[in-house]
């Protein structure tokens, strides 16, 4: 079984990309790196992207970085800018009740991206 399935399948990562954009949304330091007029199309992206990063298929999550964080380019994602979405993760993650061993090897997984993430 995988990670995305153990915590619900794809509708469960959804849901957990709801509430982590609405904190990052509501995070003064990084929401303008978001567009939220294309909420959808990125929420689509982050979960395709999740689902192969957390079920062990990173590079496939890596090819797809570069093209999903394109637009922040010009906005200077910078490591602060990356501690605050690793944060908005973890609490996301905790307040949908997931295991703390859970949490932890997700957000190892997510620690890998921050070099090609980071601009």
């Amino acid at each position: 079984m995988s990670f995305a399935d153990d915590i619900g399948g794809e509708k469960a990562i959804n849901g957990m990309l709801q509430i982590f954009y609405s904190r990052v949304r509501d995070d003064a330091a990084i929401k303008g790196m978001i567009d939220v007029s294309q909420m959808e199309c990125l929420t689509d992206i982050q979960c395709r992207c999740l689902a192969l990063f957390i079920d062990g298929e990173a590079e496939q999550a890596a090819a797809i970085m570069p093209t999903a964080h394109a637009f922040m380019i010009d906005k200077n994602l910078s490591d602060d800018a990356f501690n605050s979405v690793y944060d908005h993760y973890h609490d996301t993650l905790a307040e949908l009740g997931i295991p703390g061993g859970m949490i932890h090897l997700f957000l190892e997984a997510f620690e890998d991206l921050r070099e090609i993430a980071v601009i």
